[in-house]
């Protein structure tokens, strides 16, 4: 069994100079007067 650290695969991507974008899924809870 692999494990995967969440920020690995930014760490590497850092370290081969690559760049990488963050993409919010959107609501989670659905009510948008709650702050994100």
């Amino acid at each position: 069994m692999m494990l995967i650290l969440p920020s690995l695969p930014g760490l590497v991507a850092k370290k081969l100079h690559i760049q990488l974008a963050h993409v919010e899924a959107g609501l989670r809870s659905g009510d948008r007067n709650m702050p994100e």
